[in-house]
């Protein structure tokens, strides 16, 4: 009998995804360097145009809310029914709940409930848990706008390579991984290479990268800077989108947009 593989969804182990991802600093780390490039390339602020977003395996979804917050057009989306409803009730702690538009559902089911396209789509840690990742990029290609972006982070395969082979775990590295069905540690980690590919391919140009943990995973003794969690976050936020850290991060955070001629600005 032939086994269908199938995409990821953390219904059962929803509470632990929410204190192991989001629960303490490494969440921190997470959400402000996304943040912080989503600001920094985008038109996040303006006044001038209200955005419309989609946000697809939005989890907890943070920034879909702070989107929400700041007057944008939010949908979400989460294959997780228990993902969702508790995304839906810090939406209503934040009183945002009624400004987003929410689907729960596999992400390639969403062309029969959405209308239109999108200014942004928002796609963070999705690509490594599906079981045909090489459609994720050319699906999203198709739902932004001709000036529209894609905010794209993935789980980095070189930055599992490395921390394994600081620990001395050699003989992990040295046949194909295999994460534990209720482990956050996906399977199919991807590489920069692969995922550049499926930009080409697509007609993707990278605007910025970044790196997402470049090197907080890394230390084993909390000890100086690394015993504050503010000093922390600034070093992260500093080293991310420096070369050669950045390829170093847990996940890498890509802003891509139609090749227009538009080049990667975090590389000059």
């Amino acid at each position: 009998m032939k086994i269908v593989k199938m995409d990821k969804s953390f219904n059962g182990i929803s509470k632990k995804f929410a204190r192991k991802i989001y629960g303490g600093l490494k969440g921190k780390i997470r959400l402000a360097v996304i943040w912080r490039d989503l600001t920094s390339f985008l038109p996040i602020h303006s006044d001038d145009k209200s955005l419309r977003i989609l946000d697809i395996g939005s989890g907890l979804g943070q920034h879909a809310m702070r989107m929400a917050k700041l007057g944008h057009e939010v949908v979400y989306n989460d294959t997780s029914a228990e993902m969702s409803a508790m995304a839906k009730k810090l939406a209503a702690d934040l009183k945002v709940a009624d400004q987003i538009e929410w689907h729960c559902c596999p992400y390639q089911h969403l062309k029969h409930k959405i209308n239109g396209d999108f200014d942004l789509v928002l796609c963070h840690a999705l690509i490594e848990w599906l079981a045909r990742p090489e459609d994720l990029i050319s699906d999203l290609t198709n739902l932004i706008n001709p000036r529209g972006s894609i905010s794209l982070s993935y789980y980095n395969k070189y930055a599992l390579e490395y921390r394994n082979l600081l620990r001395g775990n050699f003989k992990i590295i040295e046949k194909p991984f295999l994460a534990d069905e209720v482990s956050l540690t996906p399977s199919n980690p991807m590489t920069f290479p692969l995922i550049d590919n499926w930009l080409d391919k697509s007609h993707l140009k990278i605007r910025s990268s970044s790196g997402i943990r470049v090197f907080y995973d890394y230390a084993s003794n909390q000890k100086g800077g690394l015993a504050n969690d503010e000093s922390v976050i600034e070093m992260e936020l500093k080293y991310s989108n420096r070369e050669p850290y950045k390829w170093l991060g847990r996940y890498v955070h890509l802003i891509c947009e139609p090749n227009h001629g538009i080049r990667d600005s975090s590389q000059e």
